[in-house]
């Protein structure tokens, strides 16, 4: 993960945007959970929608937003990241293509041991900019900074073999339009008995 980045990312750009509609799109399928854990929260827009009605914890090893409502945060890696409870929804908006692919299965092996439900939305090897074959791309929007393209049979086999059952998956360019742009991006859902 490219941590320089993204400090300077959130440093120079301080207002928190509106909640994501992957937030939205959760939020109605798990009405009313208790404790969510918000992986790679950034600047903490979802966890901070997330903890209006449940205890929610972003974490982000590049930025710790400000404590508001029930949404703490904090600033370290997932490896240091001790639980004190097994979180009803582990949840990843656009984090796991930010990260390499070792650290995305340790992201799985800890969703399977400290959560209930798995929610994941990120970038697909079928989005446009994948098709430069190259992890940094420069975009009107962005600097050039790390990307992972992510095949959605590879990753639902990884969750199924770390013992999720899929309740939902889906990869479409309308999931999260952004200035004029609609990336590839797939949906996941998945819960542990």
């Amino acid at each position: 993960m490219d941590i320089d980045y993204w400090k300077t990312y959130y440093e120079t750009h301080p207002n928190v945007p509106k909640h994501s509609l992957f937030a939205e799109f959760v939020k109605t399928r798990f009405p009313n959970l208790e404790t969510v854990l918000d992986f790679g929260c950034g600047s903490g827009r979802d966890t901070y929608f997330f903890g209006k009605d449940s205890f929610a914890v972003g974490l982000d090893t590049a930025v710790k937003p400000v404590d508001k409502d029930r949404a703490s945060f904090i600033k370290a890696p997932l490896s240091a990241h001790e639980p004190t409870c097994k979180y009803e929804l582990i949840y990843s908006r656009f984090s796991l293509h930010s990260i390499s692919e070792e650290e995305e299965n340790d992201f799985l092996e800890f969703a399977s041991l400290n959560g209930v439900n798995l929610a994941i939305e990120c970038r697909t090897n079928n989005d446009d900019l994948a098709r430069e074959g190259k992890e940094r791309v420069k975009t009107d929007y962005a600097d050039a900074h790390y990307r992972r393209y992510i095949n959605l049979n590879n990753l639902l086999k990884k969750v199924i073999d770390k013992g999720f059952t899929i309740m939902y998956c889906e990869e479409s360019k309308e999931f999260a339009p952004y200035k004029g742009t609609k990336p590839s991006c797939l949906r996941l859902i998945a819960n542990i008995k």
